[in-house]
């Protein structure tokens, strides 16, 4: 967007504010300026600003003027936060209104609409001003009907535009006979079914697309019409798709025209034609379309916009006091309110389709003071990290997988709106996809993994067996809302027609239903899950397996149950290939999904066993090996324990094991062969102090043979 620096001059107070310093508010606050140049026929600057993705309203003159106000705390010279809500507020008491037009109540594009017709205009050149600053925005004046226009547009960022009646048609032309109908139109040489206006059979113009070219004002007009209008996005959104192509003026419509603006935009339209034209006012003709009016207003935490802000570098690593917070909301006109360490806030119109969070309100607070002022050190953290459970069973999991043959996958987790169409009702779509092939979330894995499977084969990459690990997202009905849902999945595809051998000499065979099965269960083996097996019933309502339900040969599929909650955690089977392209030989190839916290609850973990911790001695150690014999009424174990206190000082018995046994019946006794290890914790053990401990045992176990 280019724009002039006297015209915002004009329209918010920055005395003593130089370009310069306007340039480096407006790129910390989030408008990038691309370029400033000089227009020596005018004696202004021109610059060039980019407007981010979610700050459309800022597109306009007025909405710049409303954030350069905002960002420098100064007011604007022109009142421009009126927000016109009664629509029956005209400067104009002679105008007649109509708001009951049938045809415009039941368009299904329209939100507002309003025609005026002005005849016996005097026309004329544009004025001076006018033309600098159009210039000023880098656009060539033309006549001062479509210089009135351009400069409403630029100036409101509304879609007003004024037509030459007489080509529309020859006598009076009435706003009344204006109707609205579906009609099949070619839009850049495609022919689609649209909303049209028109007059008489006169096409005026394809509502949100494009406008009839031939009924444009030229310098011998004297009688117009002043259309302005506001579509429906989502309308505007459906027919772009169907030409796949944006215009100017559907661009304009999808980034939402501000409601709030329309009646003060066309209001002075028409004054300024009536001032630099003249003319007479014929008739006028509306409808605005009533839609639920709620008060936009949000709670935020003093809390949460310390903790997401940060300390301030400059004031000690203080945090935003109560008083800067009120002084910056007050600035982005969010009336707030402050009780309880809340700030509770009413969003104005024209910002209402960005700040719909407290963490948007958050970012506005920083953009405003500077984000450069904040300090960009995280906190230190006195708690130590752990690793989650789930974590760890994920690695488990991966590297079983990984041992047994299998290649992990990253699919995206966006996919084609007709993968499943009975299932659509359970995707969850994105608002405005990049591409219609990636225009929801996927609910489940192993279609891309059959993609994979199918697009290796066609590669010549025949012994393809792979898993992912990843999140599928579902979409389910309340009783009062919708319900969205984000789960981890471990989904495989295995199998091909030379799967197995059983020997160099044997010729490969595929993999079997029961070998598939069989590795799968290794899987649960390693794991030490505790799962059934059910054979699958179509009549089973299972949310995750009725997503992929039609990628499994029904006749050859089990479900994985929960021995001990009985819950299904996975499904498994052969693929259905009548359902899917037979490219892959897809008979010899098996799939499971597996719901990975299902999986957890299945794991029995064994109790951590209670380690002692001693020092370890550096000094070697000395290994005896002795045998002897008990008899029925000697204890094995109190022997052990005598022996261990048989240790002199500063040495300890290191281990005790038992390493042979042998009963013999006849005598009723045992010959037991013992290992004894021990050393010295500060020194290494010397002949006479290894024969003590030696002599030691043996008298202890000479008294107990």
């Amino acid at each position: 967007m280019k724009f002039s620096w006297k015209w915002i001059n004009e329209l918010v107070d920055l005395q003593n504010v130089t370009l310069l310093e306007l340039a480096n508010k407006l790129t910390l606050a989030g408008f990038e300026i691309e370029n400033i140049e000089k227009c020596q026929s005018i004696q202004d600057h021109i610059i060039d600003l980019t407007i981010t993705a979610n700050r459309q309203e800022a597109s306009c003159m007025v909405g710049l003027a409303r954030e350069v106000s905002t960002v420098f705390n100064r007011k604007l010279i022109q009142d421009v936060h009126l927000s016109n809500d009664n629509i029956n507020n005209n400067t104009d008491t002679n105008i007649s209104h109509n708001y009951q037009n049938n045809y415009f109540k039941e368009s299904q594009s329209l939100l507002n609409i309003r025609l005026q017709t002005i005849k016996s205009l005097k026309n004329n050149i544009s004025p001076e001003w006018l033309q600098n600053y159009l210039i000023g925005c880098n656009i060539k004046p033309v006549n001062i009907l479509s210089d009135i226009q351009e400069y409403i547009n630029i100036k409101w960022g509304q879609d007003i535009e004024i037509f030459d009646a007489s080509k529309i048609d020859n006598n009076l032309i009435q706003c009344s006979l204006m109707t609205v109908k579906n009609s099949q139109q070619i839009i850049l040489n495609k022919n689609i079914e649209a909303e049209i206006l028109q007059y008489k059979n006169k096409l005026i113009s394809t509502l949100g697309i494009e406008s009839n070219p031939n009924i444009m004002c030229d310098l011998n007009t004297s009688e117009i019409i002043i259309c302005g209008t506001i579509c429906n996005p989502e309308y505007i959104n459906r027919i772009t798709k169907q030409i796949k192509l944006n215009t100017e003026k559907s661009n304009k419509h999808l980034k939402k025209i501000l409601r709030c603006d329309f009646l003060n935009a066309y209001n002075e339209t028409y004054e300024l034609i009536k001032k630099l034209l003249q003319g007479i006012h014929i008739e006028t003709h509306e409808y605005h379309k009533l839609l639920e009016n709620k008060i936009s207003s949000l709670q935020v935490s003093k809390n949460n916009i310390q903790n997401v802000l940060g300390p301030i570098i400059s004031q000690g690593n203080k945090f935003l006091s109560v008083q800067t917070i009120l002084k910056i909301l007050t600035q982005l006109n969010f009336k707030p309110i402050y009780k309880n360490k809340i700030f509770y806030l009413i969003i104005p119109k024209y910002r209402q389709n960005d700040i719909k969070r407290p963490i948007d309100v958050i970012e506005e607070i920083g953009r405003i003071y500077g984000f450069d002022k904040f300090s960009n050190r995280l906190p230190q953290l006195q708690k130590q990290g752990h690793i989650s459970k789930q974590s760890i069973i994920i690695y488990k999991i991966r590297k079983i997988l990984r041992d047994l043959g299998l290649q992990e996958v990253i699919n995206y987790s966006l996919t084609n709106t007709n993968i499943l169409k009975q299932n659509a009702t359970q995707q969850i779509s994105l608002y405005n996809p990049l591409l219609e092939d990636q225009s929801r979330l996927r609910n489940n894995l192993v279609h891309n993994l059959i993609i994979n499977k199918e697009y290796n084969f066609k590669q010549k990459n025949m012994y393809f067996e792979s898993f992912e690990i990843g999140k599928i997202f579902n979409s389910s009905s309340n009783i009062n809302k919708q319900l969205s849902t984000e789960n981890t999945h471990i989904a495989g595809i295995m199998g091909n027609i030379n799967y197995l051998r059983q020997s160099w000499s044997t010729k490969p065979q595929q993999l079997t239903w029961f070998h598939a099965k069989g590795i799968l269960e290794e899987v649960f083996d390693k794991l030490k899950a505790n799962v059934t097996w059910k054979q699958y019933n179509l009549s089973d309502k299972i949310l995750f397996v009725d997503n992929v339900k039609n990628f499994f040969n029904p006749k050859r599929t089990a479900i994985i149950i929960n021995a001990i909650t009985k819950k299904p955690i996975g499904i498994f089977g052969e693929v259905n290939y009548q359902m899917n392209h037979k490219t892959i030989q897809f008979e010899s190839t098996y799939i499971f999904e597996i719901h990975l916290n299902e999986l957890i609850t299945s794991i029995q973990s064994n109790n951590h066993l209670t380690y002692l911790l001693r020092s370890y001695s550096i000094y070697p150690s000395v290994t005896r090996d002795i045998c002897m014999t008990l008899y029925k009424d000697t204890s094995i174990e109190y022997i052990i324990i005598k022996i261990k206190k048989t240790a002199p000082k500063n040495t300890r018995i290191e281990s005790i094991n038992i390493f042979n046994e042998y009963y013999n019946k006849s005598l009723k006794s045992r010959n037991i062969g013992i290992r004894i290890k021990y050393q010295a914790n500060d020194r290494t053990l010397n002949k006479e102090e290894i024969n003590s401990i030696d002599n030691n045992i043996i008298d202890l176990l000479k008294s107990h043979s």
